[in-house]
């Protein structure tokens, strides 16, 4: 199940987009790559994280998502998180083992 939209996105962006947790699950099922990357090198984790939704996050950490991964601008899960005010998401991966940059202060 890795297929594509006309737009570029792949069937686990979409729904980790939809905020759909049993069908990210049944798409990582079909065997959808869990770091598999969309439009503009973007993962599902990274647009979970954008939109703060928690247990999408919690999901696809589970399932083996690189918590640092960065997309083709250099931007991670949690830098997406912070632009968006994503409090309890940055916390989140925070708790997961995300590191901060040594120089980010």
């Amino acid at each position: 199940m890795n297929t594509v939209d006309g737009c570029g996105w792949p069937s686990l962006h979409r729904a980790a987009l939809s905020f759909d947790v049993k069908t990210v699950l049944t798409v990582l099922e079909y065997g959808a790559p869990v770091n598999m990357r969309g439009p503009e090198g973007r993962t599902a984790l990274m647009i979970a994280s954008q939109w703060g939704h928690c247990k999408m996050i919690r999901t696809l950490l589970k399932a083996g998502a690189s918590i640092g991964t960065a997309d083709e601008s250099g931007l991670t899960a949690l830098m997406y998180a912070a632009k968006e005010g994503q409090e309890a998401a940055a916390h989140l991966l925070l708790q997961n083992g995300v590191c901060l940059p040594p120089n980010i202060f």
